[in-house]
């Protein structure tokens, strides 16, 4: 569903934005409404094919500028290659022609820089380009971010639901003395990036990066818990199992880490003026961080609480839950009960 949900969004967009445009300039024509609605799909598809298989993983270290040029010139090229296949489909079905004749006719180069092909032309760019600003500020301001403060969602603080996962890098003190300070950024930016992927598949939102720190959340309905956030922190472990070798030629070192759950009522609001943020505040939030810091003098890679074990679905056969103890947690003034988590293979 993750890998089909862009595409089919994009789909949608670029028939709704071919729609829009057919009916503004054209009125409303059948013909020229679905050939609009056909139009904007393909490219609108092949742009996300492009963007996801190419520039997602090939451009994140570029600068935000560099990026949206680059990722411009690639539609310009798109867009102006569908409107000129469009443009041969449609002469050749006028004359009769083959689409082999059509080509290279003077006609068809007339008809690809008339005003109407450039109309479309500019038109798609100037949507590429706002859409492509759009996402570039997203990705710096995180998740759902932009889109939130745009909406005014949490312009008042709500209260909800959520689970909380803090996950943080071992001996990372260690490894930044060993690696230094560059080659210790460029291990954290590809411990991050290759993390993400995961967290996302998990249906997790990045809250916030603390240092080697990871704070990811996901948001849930009363009685509708999943183990997706569990499931999530073993998933990010078999990918770091079958990555090892490529850290290790790297940086003569494997990541790992350990996490601790949570979950709770928080209040999440807009805060700051010439910074703006989305932030969840709550003593959910502090006691998730100090479940993880407990990892430590456990040796335990992963530790909840037992207010979320008793959410979560019982399903043996799936994870099985074994009682680490009960701590009295740092400005805590009652003990918290923690539980390990491993998964039945």
């Amino acid at each position: 569903m993750r890998f089909l949900r862009p595409y089919s969004i994009a789909a949608l967009a670029g028939m709704i934005c071919g729609m829009v445009f057919s009916v503004f300039f054209y009125g409303l024509n059948v013909t020229t409404f679905w050939n609009g609605a056909l139009l904007g799909a393909c490219i609108s598809l092949t742009i996300t094919a492009i963007e996801r298989s190419f520039f997602n993983a090939n451009i994140r270290r570029i600068r935000f500028s560099v990026a949206l040029v680059l990722r411009t010139l690639m539609q310009i090229i798109v867009i102006t290659g569908f409107v000129a296949i469009g443009a041969v489909i449609y002469i050749s079905a006028d004359s009769g022609l083959s689409v082999f004749e059509v080509i290279g006719m003077p006609v068809l180069s007339k008809m690809i820089f008339s005003g109407a092909a450039m109309r479309i032309i500019f038109y798609a760019l100037s949507l590429s380009f706002l859409i492509n600003l759009i996402r570039q500020m997203s990705r710096i301001l995180g998740q759902n971010v932009l889109l939130n403060i745009i909406v005014g969602k949490y312009s008042t603080p709500i209260e909800e639901e959520r689970i909380f996962m803090f996950l943080d890098l071992d001996a990372s003190t260690t490894l930044a003395e060993r690696l230094g300070n560059i080659q210790y950024h460029e291990l954290l930016d590809e411990y991050v990036y290759d993390l993400t992927k995961p967290i996302l598949d998990w249906g997790g939102e990045i809250y916030q990066y603390v240092g080697d720190e990871i704070v990811v959340t996901w948001k849930t309905a009363p009685g509708k818990h999943t183990m997706k956030p569990i499931e999530c922190f073993f998933a990010i472990s078999k990918l770091m199992e079958r990555l090892a070798p490529t850290y290790r030629e790297k940086y003569g070192f494997v990541p790992s880490f350990k996490a601790g759950f949570h979950c709770g009522i928080v209040v999440t609001g807009e805060i700051g003026d010439v910074k703006k943020e989305i932030v969840f505040q709550g003593d959910v939030v502090n006691t998730a961080s100090r479940i993880k810091e407990t990892c430590s003098s456990l040796g335990a890679k992963i530790l909840i609480s037992r207010e979320l074990l008793e959410k979560l679905p019982q399903k043996e056969t799936v994870y099985r839950a074994l009682r680490a103890g009960s701590f009295l947690l740092k400005g805590k003034e009652h003990e918290t009960e923690l539980f390990t988590v491993t998964m039945v293979e």
